[in-house]
């Protein structure tokens, strides 16, 4: 159940960014590493799971 709500989490991070990019809240750039360490982040629950 605890994995659930982890990946709920980070579903919920990943919309966020993509609605913040295209209501151009913040840069490409920005989203383009927020996008990369949330990624690290899963790559890493799923090793640890």
């Amino acid at each position: 159940m605890e994995e659930k709500t982890h990946f709920a989490r980070f579903m919920r991070r990943a919309m966020e960014l993509a609605r913040q990019l295209h209501s151009k809240e913040i840069q490409r750039d920005d989203f383009d590493r927020a996008w990369k360490r949330l990624g690290d982040q899963i790559e890493n629950e799923t090793k640890t799971n």
